[in-house]
C-alpha cells in the first residue's frame, strides 16, 4: 500500500480523533441519569435513536458496527483491517492476531504481548481473591506473551510489571488501570506520529475501542443506580 494511501487514512482518521469523547463530555453522562446520558452520546455523534436505546449491548453494537465501517471503508491495508476486526471482537489474544501483529511490525506485536500477560495476571489475581486453585485458574491463562506461564505461577516477572502487580497487591485498581493504560501506550506511541506509516489510524482505531469500553461501563453503572467509578473514566480524545 502506497504512502499515499497511508497520509490520506491518517488524515480522516486524526479529524475523527479530535471528535473522541472529551473528559468533560463523560463526566457529565456519568451524572446523567440513563436516557439523558445516550442523548448525550448520540448528540456528540453516537448512533441510534435514544427512546429505543435501553439495552445497553445492543447500543455499544450499533457503535460497534459503525466503527468497523468506518475500518472498512478507509483503513489503507487488509492486515491492519484484520487486526483491527480482531480487536473489536473476541480474537484479540488469538494467535491468528499475534500473527497479525507480527506482520504490522514488532511495536504491535510488542503491544499484543504485553495485553497477553497483563490479562494473566489480573487473572492470577482474580483467582487468588477468590481463594481458586492454580489448576482452576491455568484454563483462563493464554500463551503468546513475554511472560511465560510457568513463571506467572512463580511470580517470576519481568520488572516492567513490577508497578502493576504492587498496584493489585494493594488492591489499587485504579491505579492498576492508568499503570497499564501508560504501559501499553508507551508502546506504540512512537508510531503515532508518522503519517507515512498505519499507525495515526490504529492509533484512531484503538483509542474509540477504549473509549466505546469506558462508555459501557458508565452506561451499566447508571442503569443499576450506581455511582460510575471516577477510576476508569478516561478520555482517550488527547493520546
Amino acid at each position: 500500500m502506497s504512502t499515499n494511501n497511508n497520509i490520506f487514512s491518517n488524515t480522516i482518521a486524526e479529524y475523527y480523533s479530535g471528535k473522541l469523547a472529551s473528559l468533560a463530555l463523560l463526566n457529565r453522562i456519568a451524572s446523567s441519569d440513563y436516557l439523558q446520558s445516550i442523548k448525550l452520546l448520540i448528540s456528540y455523534g453516537y448512533v441510534g435513536d435514544a427512546v429505543g436505546n435501553d439495552d445497553i449491548n445492543e447500543f455499544i453494537n450499533l457503535q460497534i458496527e459503525h466503527l468497523k465501517a468506518f475500518i472498512i471503508e478507509y483503513c489503507p491495508t487488509a492486515v491492519a483491517k484484520e487486526f483491527l476486526f480482531n480487536m473489536l471482537g473476541n480474537k484479540k489474544l488469538s494467535k491468528e492476531n499475534l500473527l497479525l501483529a507480527k506482520k504490522l511490525g514488532t511495536p504491535y506485536l510488542n503491544y499484543l504481548k504485553i495485553n497477553i500477560d497483563i490479562t494473566n495476571i489480573l487473572s492470577l489475581y482474580r483467582g487468588k481473591k477468590l481463594e481458586l486453585h492454580l489448576h482452576e485458574v491455568e484454563s483462563h491463562l493464554v500463551a503468546g506473551g513475554f511472560v511465560c506461564i510457568e513463571d506467572l505461577f512463580s511470580n517470576d516477572v519481568p520488572s516492567i510489571y513490577s508497578d502493576t502487580t504492587a498496584a493489585l497487591t494493594n488492591n489499587n485498581i485504579a491505579s492498576f488501570r492508568l499503570i497499564v493504560h501508560e504501559l501499553l501506550l508507551n508502546t506504540i506511541s512512537h508510531q503515532f506520529t508518522d503519517f507515512s506509516t498505519i499507525g495515526p489510524f490504529i492509533k484512531f482505531a484503538l483509542a474509540k475501542i477504549s473509549e466505546l469500553k469506558t462508555v459501557k461501563l458508565i452506561l451499566i453503572s447508571i442503569k443499576n443506580n450506581i455511582t460510575p467509578d471516577s477510576s476508569y473514566i478516561r478520555s482517550f480524545a488527547d493520546e
